[in-house]
Order: structure tokens, then sequence, then C-alpha cells
């Protein structure tokens, strides 16, 4: 009596089940066992299924291939469909115009450049908008062939480089006999510094403690006849300038006269720099200085690693002592150029 207790519920649902078994048999089955007037014929099916299960598979394979959209073309040309198409109106004018078949927007910039780097040719200054603020307009990315939206590819620096000043240093020279193996110099230059040293054959010279020009010349071993400015013949030694920047210029070597074409006879040799300034590349505020033959980077760096560009003249222009043409020359993608600057001096 107890166990009928505590499982009440469960004999309760048996009980109903076998009832309710009894009741579907007796609607298929007349009271002796045979099967009733009321019982439904079933057909039974045998197969496999195997068709079945091909074209189930079809199915999954099918679901594998991604989902193929058909282009849309519109006069030849195809159109996105998910995306709404940019329409432009001419001023005056209320009918919409096709950037694709119509005359370029802007002069000498074709509308499909326009469209291949996603730039709205809608405002009146677009050539001269800077769309990737590196320094150069819409324009000058179109000529040069670059690409407007990449900071890392523009035109060639050079043509934003403008020259602010030219400074020279000059230095006078000139010699008088001592001996078969050494002369006495005297040297002045524009900074106010003046002294005389004796200087022996073959030797380097100035030596003149923390100046650009200690140790930096060096004199030939003989003495050797040459047409002077004078137009005459006369002594001269030659020296070398071992300045690494003119190794191979025409300025690594120089002649000395005995009576240079200066006044008092000074031999004078020069010093020549530059100060430029970029506009462009994020370096619109700020100048540097370049001496003549020395190589540098732009946009500039002092401690760059690869320095393309290099200034190959500064000369004073002819009449003319406070104007000079500098010729900067370099390359540039693997392209060779170069430009000539007129700058004054300051």
């Amino acid at each position: 009596m107890s166990w009928l207790k505590e499982n009440y519920e469960k004999a309760a649902l048996g009980g109903a089940a076998a009832i309710l078994v009894g009741v579907v048999a007796t609607s298929f089955l007349g009271g002796n066992g045979e099967t009733s007037d009321r019982a439904l014929s079933v057909d039974v099916d045998n197969d496999t299924g195997e068709e079945l299960l091909t074209e189930v598979k079809k199915v999954l394979d099918a679901r594998e291939i991604p989902a193929q959209i058909r282009p849309k073309l519109v006069d030849g040309r195809e159109v996105d469909l998910f995306v709404g198409q940019a329409l432009y109106m001419a001023d005056g004018s209320n009918d919409p115009i096709d950037i694709y078949a119509a005359a370029p927007v802007h002069q000498g910039i074709t509308n499909e450049w326009w469209r291949k780097y996603g730039i709205d040719p809608s405002f009146a200054n677009a050539p001269e908008r800077d769309q990737d603020k590196d320094g150069f307009t819409n324009r000058e990315e179109f000529d040069a062939q670059t690409h407007p939206g990449d900071e890392t590819s523009y035109p060639s620096p050079l043509v934003k480089l403008l020259g602010e000043n030219v400074n020279v240093f000059k230095m006078q020279m000139r010699w008088s006999s001592f001996d078969e193996k050494s002369i006495t110099l005297s040297y002045q230059d524009n900074e106010r510094v003046k002294f005389r040293e004796r200087v022996r054959l073959g030797e380097s010279f100035f030596a003149k403690e923390g100046a650009s020009f200690n140790k930096r010349f060096v004199l030939s071993t003989k003495v050797f006849k040459k047409v002077g400015p004078n137009g005459r013949e006369q002594e001269a030694y030659e020296v070398e300038d071992t300045t690494p920047r003119y190794k191979g210029t025409s300025k690594q070597n120089f002649t000395m006269f005995r009576k240079g074409p200066k006044a008092q006879g000074y031999n004078e040799i020069q010093d020549r720099s530059v100060t430029l300034r970029l506009h462009a590349l994020g370096q619109e505020g700020s100048s540097f200085v370049v001496k003549e033959f020395e190589k540098f980077s732009l946009p500039y760096d002092a401690n760059a690693k690869i320095s393309p560009y290099q200034v190959t003249k500064v000369e004073p222009v002819v009449g003319q002592t406070d104007v000079f043409t500098v010729e900067i020359v370099g390359t540039h993608d693997g392209k060779s150029e170069s430009t000539i600057l007129t700058v004054r001096k300051k």
C-alpha cells in the first residue's frame, strides 16, 4: 500500500496508456482479432529513398556556390544597383548631366579621373583642392599621374621648392717665399678672421683649431709657372681642397698664384650655400640650408639615409653680385629631374 501511494501518478499514467492501446486495437480489429471495416488501407513504399537523397545532395551542393549578381549595363557601361548614382547639373540648368558621357567638367582633367579616385568634381575650385593634404593640388596630381588620395604618392617635390637666400663665405690667401721647403701664407675672410702661417710643402693647412677650414687644404710639393689673372706667367702652387662634397668637382683643386686677382694680391675661394623652403609635404613653415655640391632629401631630413638630390651649382648671375643661379638635380620615382632657381642674396 505504501508503494502505491508513492507511485500513484506513475501507475495512473501506465493504466491510461494501456486503455488507449486497447481502444486503438479495437478500432482496427474486430472482436475476433480480424481487421475492422473501419480500418484505413495504407500503401507501403519499400523504396530506399536514393532519389530523394540525390536531390537533397544537389540542394546542399548548390548552397556552397556563392550567389552571382549579373551586372546591369546601361548604354554599354556597368551600373551599380546597390549604390546611389551621383547626379550633376550645370549652373542655370535643371537637367542632370551624365558625367560619363558629358564633356570634361573641368578643362584639362578627364571626368574618368574624378570617378576613378572618387573625388567630387562639382566644386568650382576642385582642380585647385588638395584631396590628400600633401601640398599638391588635384590638377598637379593629374598632370603627374600620381594618386590624389594617397599622401605618399605625389609629383616631383622640386616644383614646390623655393630659394630664400644665398650665403657666401669668402676665404682669401696669398703666399710669399720662405725657403725651399715652406712658404708663408697670409689669410683673411669676410667673417673678419685674419692671420699668417708658415706652411711646409706637401702638408695640410691651416692649423686653426675649431675653424671650419682647419687642416682643410693641402699644399703641393713644388712650385710651377702658369699664366695668372694678370695675363703674365708667374709662380703658383696647386692646392687641394679636401672638403668631401668637393671630391670629383671643379672645386677639388685650385691654383694659388703668387699674386692673385684680388686687392693686395689675394687669391679667393668661396663656400656657397642656399636657404631653401619646400612648400609641400608638411614643410611649408620651415627652411633648411644646403651647401653647394651637398646631397639632401625631399622632404628634407638632415639625418636621411637616402639623399637623392644635390645642389650642383650656386653661381652669381653675370653683372649682378646679389643674384644667384641655383641648379638642383636628383631622382624621383626612378626618374631623373632638375630645376634651376633664381635666388637673391639678402
